[in-house]
């Protein structure tokens, strides 16, 4: 910051903002004019820079109830059923007795995914990812619980899922 003009600071940061801004929607009339697959990795990749961006603005973390993020989280699950033609959502930390009285992956058939709904999108049903999670679910301790967690991710990868991110 040019402490003999502090106004010189904000604007070059505003000008800085409105560039990314224009960026992003450049992107996103990019996207709209795609199909299929190629839709979709343009609108990840637009929700990965949206994801980066949040978390510098947030210091390393995302704003608390950031409803850009939401939104976009929310467009990112449409593009992939668009995509694919089938949802699963995956909730990987289930806490309360009424979460885990669901089974860990469902189908989304399209409305609203409340905040924090989903920590992973997949695009079909898979038995061996129901099975890390609940085996994750019903281990006795923490111990190798980064191991756990990362099979589980390794597994979605495998099935071409994406992780979430809310705020």
């Amino acid at each position: 910051m040019n402490a003999l003009n502090p106004t010189a600071f904000y604007e070059e940061r505003d000008a800085a903002l409105r560039t990314a801004w224009e960026r992003e929607d450049e992107a996103r009339k990019r996207v709209a004019a795609l199909s299929g697959l190629d839709r979709l990795k343009e609108a990840q990749s637009l929700y990965d820079a949206l994801v980066v961006r949040k978390r510098r603005e947030g210091g390393g973390s995302f704003r608390e109830s950031d409803d850009e993020l939401n939104d976009a989280t929310r467009e990112l699950i449409d593009e992939f059923k668009l995509a694919h033609g089938s949802a699963f959502l995956v909730k990987v930390n289930r806490y309360s007795a009424a979460e885990r009285a669901e089974p860990p992956i469902r189908r989304w058939e399209g409305g609203l995914v409340y905040t924090f709904g989903a920590s992973i999108i997949v695009p079909v049903f898979d038995a061996e990812l129901e099975r890390l999670l609940l085996e994750r679910e019903a281990a006795a301790t923490h111990n190798g619980d980064y191991a756990r967690l990362q099979a589980i991710y390794a597994r979605v990868g495998v099935l071409g899922g994406t992780p979430l991110f809310w705020s």
